[in-house]
């Protein structure tokens, strides 16, 4: 077993016993509309991330066992098939024999024949019908247009069956305060799916007032006490609308699995998040022991110094004490921080292999560079984009190198090339997959979404709205399912994963050229070395590499054409008030001060927009310089990316919080 092998048995043995509990309890409760929808996503989505390792290991038997698998559920999941208990039997085969091939990986047993498996997912895949049109009506029509928008085809099958057990539709607008905005969504979202479930979730795009965030919700549910949400604490204000859908010429002949009523048995499914775990040596355990304990005795020490003190015995010993602890601390911090880092590396070796299996696959020629895999990120951001990341090489393998005659027509090498980056800038990582195909057809783009009905004018389609369709739920270019594409699931999951992350994810395509897909992904956890300073009342941290100078307002040379002259040249002024969204204050300009900030893009091309800006420095005006800190900076969940500029947070030493920020991530929001 190679140690790629070793990673991916580690990986499936996890998912493994997931899909074993969700089809227990698929099997037990396939009859109650919403559980069982909840259970076929779960089972689709650990199948699929199955199936995008196994390639990847080149465990080639599993990774046929998935594909026919995912194929099955992914007619399920439209309609298209019902769940009886010879697909659930074919569905538990299908896991066992996965199980069977991981321990003949890990040279305990003899590995099986599939193909008799194989051949009955096969004819269950099959048998699929296309979906009857189940209601006279167009749901989407029936729904606020953002909404309406974020459905998935997926969503509306959902919708449509929820609609069909006689549930009733809300819209939930909650408002959440920054500071605890992601557990106080989390709490809300738990409390919905015990008697109903969320279809759709859109964000605000812009925060509804300072300091906080507001979220939409299309929920569905059959019980009355939603009502009750609006009394529920003090930090978050909800408000439940409910939508008035007309069921007229409703046809409820509904696939047998669908008919039966939720109504009975409401328990909803554990949304407890899965534990994601790290491996330490014993040594490295022993020796933070060993410095924690030290720690304490010299800090228990200088408390029991200080309060000496305090009856007039000389203070210079815990003065000089107080500074060594402190870097401690910090040593202590920055340790137990990498504790929770990985190296890039395997993460790009598995998304490389991916992409050399497609590249087989496809007949194309096709070479991979790995760059930046000495960049470490956090153990959880790294599960959550390695799927996404095979997805994004194999697309550029599938969609953007071209075959070798299409190549040497174009005067391009026969071999196509593919580059995996990543870089660490501030508290972020920013990822690349960059491809020197033939780039993005808009108008290739736009037919295939009038072909499924998402516009309906291909012409229409401007190139930025292009780049976002092919990340739609349900889209691909694809003319038929391969191996490698046309179930329309590719970039909808690194789209979902950004999403899940707190990131985000920007194309730059030239015809002919290539195309290149970044990923941004604020770091969970963090020690950044910090410029902390103010404007009106709050605080605010930035990253010191990018401050080059500082000083008072009042003693630079201020420019008539509103700049401040720094080494003999004018520095375009930006005040932090303003790009924060803030009215112009009362602030004395002669007591303000201002940092000199790096803002020119990363040198090997991190921007992707047109329009970011083109400054090399600013000077950032602000209301007080308060030092440099050493800031333990947190995530801030899922939907940091709503705004633009801010990459965290820190809690100061008063309890306060203050927010971190990425100056030239402001600077581009201002200008857009």
């Amino acid at each position: 077993m190679n140690e790629l092998q070793r990673q991916f048995f580690l990986e499936a043995e996890e998912l493994l016993e997931r899909l074993f509990s969700a089809l227990q309890q698929l099997r037990l409760r396939r009859a109650e509309g919403r559980i069982r929808r909840e259970l076929t996503a779960q089972i689709f989505r650990h199948v699929h991330t199955l199936k995008g390792a196994a390639g990847a290991a080149e465990t080639e038997s599993i990774r046929q066992i998935a594909h026919e698998f995912e194929s099955v559920l992914d007619n399920v999941r439209l309609g298209r098939l019902a769940i009886d208990d010879a697909m659930l039997d074919a569905f538990e085969d299908a896991a066992y024999a996965i199980s069977e091939d991981l321990a003949a990986i890990a040279g305990t047993r003899s590995a099986a024949d599939a193909s008799d498996l194989i051949q009955r997912l096969r004819e269950f895949a099959a048998s699929a019908v296309e979906e009857k049109t189940q209601f006279l009506f167009d749901v989407r029509a029936s729904l606020p247009g953002d909404i309406a928008g974020a459905l998935s085809r997926y969503d509306e099958r959902h919708l449509r069956e929820a609609l069909a057990e006689g549930t009733r539709l809300f819209i939930i607008s909650a408002t959440f305060p920054l500071v605890e905005f992601d557990q106080e969504f989390r709490r809300l979202s738990a409390q919905l799916v015990e008697s109903g479930e969320i279809l759709a979730t859109v964000p605000g795009a812009q925060m509804v007032e300072l300091g906080a965030i507001n979220f939409r919700l299309l929920y569905a549910t059959d019980s009355a006490s939603v009502a009750a949400l609006t009394q529920e604490g003090d930090t978050r204000k909800v408000t439940v609308t409910e939508l008035e859908i007309n069921r007229a010429g409703q046809n409820t002949n509904l696939p047998p699995a669908v008919t039966s009523s939720l109504r009975g048995d409401d328990a909803s499914l554990s949304s407890a998040p899965v534990a994601i775990t790290v491996r330490v040596s014993l040594a490295e355990l022993d020796d933070l022991i060993s410095r924690a304990s030290e720690l304490f005795r010299e800090t228990a020490n200088a408390l029991e110094s200080g309060a000496a003190d305090s009856n007039g015995v000389d203070r210079s010993a815990t003065k000089e004490t107080i500074p060594r602890i402190r870097e401690q601390f910090v040593e202590l911090e920055q340790r137990l921080i990498k504790l929770r880092m990985i190296p890039l590396a395997a993460t790009f070796e598995r998304a490389a292999r991916a992409g050399r299996l497609a590249a087989r696959a496809t007949g194309k020629e096709v070479t991979i560079e790995i760059s930046g895999g000495e960049v470490s990120i956090d153990k959880s951001l790294a599960a959550t984009i390695a799927d996404p990341l095979m997805h994004l090489v194999r697309n550029a393998v599938d969609h953007g190198i071209e075959s070798p005659p299409e190549r040497a027509a174009a005067g391009k090498e026969t071999a196509g090339r593919i580059r995996l980056s990543a870089l660490s800038e501030s508290n972020r990582v920013e990822i690349y997959v960059a491809d020197d195909g033939r780039g993005i057809d808009a108008a290739r783009v736009g037919r295939a979404a009038a072909e499924r009905e998402i516009i309906a004018d291909p012409a229409s389609v401007t190139f930025d709205q292009c780049l976002r369709l092919i990340f739609r739920p349900g889209f691909s270019t694809a003319g038929e399912v391969s191996e490698t594409s046309g179930r329309g699931i590719g970039l909808e999951i690194v789209d979902q994963a950004m999403a899940e992350a707190g990131g985000e994810v920007r194309v730059r395509t030239e015809s002919g050229a290539g195309t290149t897909f970044q990923m941004i992904l604020p770091a969970r956890l963090a020690l950044v070395s910090t410029v902390l300073v103010k404007a009106r009342d709050s605080f605010y941290h930035i990253d010191s590499r990018s401050v080059l100078d500082r000083g008072a307002v009042g003693a630079a040379a201020s420019l008539t054409n509103g700049a401040i002259e720094w080494h003999g040249k004018p520095v375009p002024r930006r005040d932090l008030q303003a790009l924060l969204g803030h009215e112009h204050g009362d602030s004395n300009s002669e007591s303000q001060s201002f940092l000199i900030i790096r803002c020119a893009a990363i040198a090997n091309g991190s921007s992707v927009k047109s329009d970011a800006p083109s400054t090399e420095h600013i000077a950032l005006i602000v209301d007080g310089i308060e030092g440099e800190h050493q800031a333990l900076v947190r995530g801030l969940g899922r939907h940091a990316t709503r705004w633009r500029g801010v990459t965290g947070a820190n809690e100061l030493r008063d309890g306060s919080v203050a927010l971190v920020l990425d100056v030239p991530a402001l600077l581009e929001a201002a200008s857009e």
